[in-house]
This record gives C-alpha cells, sequence and structure tokens, in this order.
C-alpha cells in the first residue's frame, strides 16, 4: 500500500512538473549578470545579484536600455497568446521605467510594444504585474525591453521574478 501512495504521488509530481511552462527570457533570474543574455547600453545604471535586476539613476544620463533577444521561433508562434510578468518595486522614481516586449517585421519595423510603465506615482511595495498578449502574424523577431527615462541619482526601481511563457 505505502509503494502504491509513493507512486501515485510520484507520478502527480511528474505530471505537475511537465505541465510546467518554460520561460522564454533566458537569465530571466540575473543570476549570471548579463553576460551576452542582455544588451545593457549604460552599464553604470543596470545591477543584477540575488535573483533581483535594480535600476539605479544617475545624474546626465537621459536614457537608457537593457534589452534581450528572445530565443523563439516567431512563425510557429504566431497569432499564439503570451503572458509578461514580473513583480516590481519602485523604491524611488522621478522619471520613467518601461519594461516590455517588442515584436518586429523583417525590415525592422517594429510592430508593437506590449508595455507596462512605472512613474514618480507608483507604488513602493513589491508588487506583480501581468500583461497578456497575442504575438503579431507578421512578427518575425520579438525581444524583452527595460527602458529608463529621465532618472535621476537617488532613483532605484527593482525587479524580480521575470516571465514570459506561451498560454
Amino acid at each position: 500500500m505505502k509503494a502504491f501512495i509513493a507512486c501515485v504521488i510520484l507520478s502527480a509530481g511528474l505530471i505537475l512538473a511537465g505541465n510546467e511552462k518554460e520561460n522564454l527570457i533566458q537569465n530571466h533570474n540575473f543570476r549570471n549578470g548579463f553576460q551576452s543574455y542582455f544588451r545593457n547600453d549604460k552599464g553604470q545604471m543596470f545591477f543584477a545579484g540575488n535573483d533581483v535586476l535594480q535600476v539605479k539613476g544617475v545624474s546626465g544620463i537621459e536614457n537608457a536600455k537593457l534589452s534581450n533577444k528572445l530565443k523563439l521561433k516567431p512563425e510557429a508562434l504566431r497569432g499564439k497568446k503570451f503572458l509578461l510578468s514580473f513583480d516590481a518595486k519602485a523604491e524611488k522614481l522621478s522619471g520613467n521605467v518601461m519594461i516590455a516586449i517588442r515584436e518586429w517585421e523583417e525590415n525592422g519595423k517594429t510592430i508593437a510594444y506590449h508595455a507596462v510603465t512605472f512613474n514618480k506615482w507608483s507604488w513602493h511595495d513589491w508588487k506583480t504585474f501581468k500583461k497578456e498578449f497575442i504575438l503579431s502574424s507578421k512578427a518575425v523577431h520579438a525581444g524583452m525591453y527595460l527602458t529608463t527615462s529621465y532618472l535621476n541619482s537617488g532613483d532605484s526601481f527593482l525587479v524580480r521574478n521575470l516571465s514570459l511563457i506561451q498560454e
């Protein structure tokens, strides 16, 4: 009987584990820093560690971008539904922070940004954000972008549990 119960529990665990969907964002927990996973155009603003990405404002830098080209095959995923989710905390913001999935056509023209934007009126505690979208039938590439605009020194924004899954 104990062996039967153990088999049932093991089978249920394997079924549940098999249903877990793949996170399409590489190094989503930032444990490997940025390495080749993320393109960082203003290194002094983005810091990774302890499963958290921190964005710090730097005087004199008006705009910055951290990007990650997604390893997906749009031709197989066009018209499919996706869910972008993450936890964020705005410790202090004087400008804006945007987290988005960008889709673009073969010629490089942007089709859409599926974005969540934060500003100085955002909360100061951890909060979970979710954004559902359908990948365009014209998309040939997609990427994750974290952009900043007009942050001052002393500004701080945190992100953790970054995830993009196909639903």
